[in-house]
């Protein structure tokens, strides 16, 4: 039979190893958010150039920049 003891450890274990699976989640999810949101500005920064190039070619980028 399996002590008390032993069972605590496990117990201890298990939630430790919990702790780190949602840490990780919580890392991966920020990790997604910034990764999102340099891919907006890189997107913005894209538009900026085209309006500063060609305007007439792009008469919508404004529009989506602003945006």
């Amino acid at each position: 039979m399996v002590s008390w003891n032993t069972k605590r450890i496990i117990w201890i274990l298990i939630m430790s190893l919990q702790i780190c699976l949602t840490t990780m989640m919580d890392m991966i999810q920020n990790l997604k958010f910034l990764l999102l949101r340099m891919m907006k500005g890189m997107k913005s920064k894209i538009l900026k150039v085209r309006l500063l190039m060609s305007p007439r070619l792009f008469p919508h980028a404004q529009d989506v920049y602003l945006n």
